[in-house]
């Protein structure tokens, strides 16, 4: 929020303490402020943020992905989304490999069935078969993603599952 009371979209990001229950600043900001993006930690202490919108009215969706930097507390270019999109679910299984699933196409209220993976950098993933804004995703300890519901004009009570291949299936299911 700006000084004048208007929403305001900020590059600026913190790190939360469980511990401490605070927050604290990074010293350096998002290379593009955004909102309704995705989070996820990765090994070795760092963390990606992709998407997201840049605007707090009518917006579309942004591609771009940064990567944290917990040693030098900066943000880097972490690569693009192969599709723009906003309020996705992220996933990390036990290898360290997310998927980053569906999400929105901006303010039209229309969602995408889009998966990226990210192992080190991003790759497209297979897609989901039901386009999805804003899902629910978790996976199962057999390895497999559940993925469900979403805010778009599909029955939100319809579920997928789907088997990762076995490079991100401990137990090849």
């Amino acid at each position: 929020q700006t000084t004048s009371g208007a929403l305001a979209v900020s590059s600026k990001a913190e790190i939360y303490d469980p511990v401490a229950q605070d927050f604290t600043p990074t010293s350096g900001n998002l290379i593009t402020a955004r909102r309704d993006h995705v989070a996820f930690p990765i090994p070795g202490g760092d963390a990606v943020v992709c998407g997201g919108l840049v605007d707090v009215g009518n917006s579309a969706p942004i591609l771009t992905c940064e990567r944290y930097g917990a040693v030098a507390g900066t943000f880097s270019a972490a690569g693009d989304l192969s599709v723009a999109r906003d309020d996705s679910a992220a996933v990390t299984f036990p290898d360290g490999t997310t998927w980053i699933v569906g999400g929105g196409l901006g303010t039209a209220g229309a969602s995408t069935s889009a998966v990226d993976v990210w192992n080190g950098s991003l790759a497209p993933g297979p897609s989901l078969r039901t386009a999805r804004g804003t899902p629910a995703a978790v996976n199962l300890r057999d390895g497999r993603l559940v993925v469900a519901a979403g805010n778009d004009t599909i029955d939100p009570t319809t579920v997928e599952i789907h088997t990762p291949p076995s490079s991100t299936n401990p137990v090849a299911y």
